[in-house]
């Protein structure tokens, strides 16, 4: 489940009480099942990243949270922080129109299946987020942002 906010963003229990609040449009991230919280994470927005480069060694440094990418245009790329440690989650949103984004992980990292340091392209106006479960994996959510 992921809830994001331009306000506070809460999950409470049922008896009402809050289990856990990001404020300032932070997104709450949380795996549930049968009514357990299995995993959690608070993303809080950092600064827009304009997209840069067109390979891993020129692309903009992305850091865990949230963020909006600017200056995409289907060659432009950014890219995954280095040695994750696991359960770091970096959330995305490309926003230019039209334009498709460019995501490296680190040189020695994989995202989901793609050969190490292979990139993921995202459509524009599609959320991504990306979990880290080692030091070289990356996994995202939707698998294929398209």
């Amino acid at each position: 489940m992921g809830v994001y906010g331009a306000g506070a963003v809460a999950i409470t229990n049922p008896t009402g009480s809050e289990i856990i609040r990001a404020d300032n449009g932070g997104a709450v991230l949380a795996t549930l099942t049968a009514g357990q919280i299995r995993s959690l994470g608070v993303s809080t927005p950092n600064t827009p990243v304009a997209a840069t480069g067109t390979n891993l060694a020129t692309a903009a440094q992305l850091s865990p949270g949230f963020t909006l990418v600017t200056a995409s245009d289907g060659t432009k790329a950014v890219k995954l922080p280095a040695v994750p440690t696991p359960g770091t989650i970096c959330t995305l949103f490309n926003s230019v129109a039209g334009q498709p984004l460019i995501i490296f992980p680190d040189a020695a990292a994989t995202i989901n299946a793609i050969a190490a340091h292979g990139a993921l392209t995202c459509a524009n106006g599609v959320p991504v987020m990306l979990y880290a479960t080692s030091a070289t994996q990356w996994y995202s959510l939707p698998l294929l942002p398209s």
